[in-house]
């Protein structure tokens, strides 16, 4: 089905396919690039009942900031701009 047989993702696929089975969530997109060039831009299962999840369908993001914000800090730490024991305060 996909070129990326026995890879990490087919694996993901693997794990976002058996959460619908399993009734974790109705359905999942998945979006991969490096460098510029899309590795993979997918979606399976339901956006909602009877409605086949495309990979342009917008999700409300429920809970986001938490992983957004986690990025965030961990790119400004490789740029040498936060320290993990940075107070709060210098930022404010």
């Amino acid at each position: 089905m996909f070129k990326w047989v026995n890879t990490p993702l087919q694996r993901t696929l693997q794990s976002l396919q058996h959460g619908i089975r399993d009734g974790l969530h109705p359905g999942a997109q998945l979006y991969v690039s490096k460098n510029g060039k899309i590795i993979a831009d997918l979606a399976v299962g339901e956006s909602r009942a009877g409605v086949a999840m495309q990979s342009d369908t917008v999700n409300l993001w429920l809970s986001s900031t938490k992983p957004v914000t986690s990025v965030l800090l961990g790119q400004f730490r490789e740029l040498g701009q936060l320290a993990w024991d940075d107070p709060v305060m210098r930022f404010i």
